[in-house]
């Protein structure tokens, strides 16, 4: 399992802490070289709480028929993405055979207690 976080404390914390097996630094620059160290024979299933160059390198690192849950989109919130760059990620999505669905929290507050 690979984490992504911003900082080497963060990183530091998911691998030392929360049992990650690697963590990618956001802040580093290279997240595409990174993600690919990391995950060598690619992603499968991705949680996505950002979009933007995250989601991107990670798109393009996807296995097909991978998943993706989308719990935000952080990096947009102030803007909207570019039409190039909205095509690109349709285009893996497709091409990749994605499978990629919204995730809300209030849809699961049924079993919060059980969490």
């Amino acid at each position: 399992m690979v984490g992504i976080a911003g900082g080497k404390d963060k990183c530091h914390w998911l691998t030392s802490e929360l049992g990650f097996d690697a963590a990618v630094d956001y802040k580093d620059g290279a997240v595409f070289k990174a993600l690919r160290a990391a995950a060598p024979k690619g992603i499968d299933v991705y949680f996505d709480n950002v979009g933007g160059d995250i989601l991107e390198a990670c798109l393009a690192q996807m296995n097909n028929r991978g998943r993706i849950a989308c719990c935000g989109a952080i990096s947009q919130y102030d803007g909207v993405p570019s039409g190039d760059r909205a095509a690109r990620r349709a285009g893996l999505i497709v091409v990749k055979r994605l499978i990629m669905q919204g995730f809300i929290v209030m849809d699961f507050m049924a079993q919060r207690d059980e969490a």
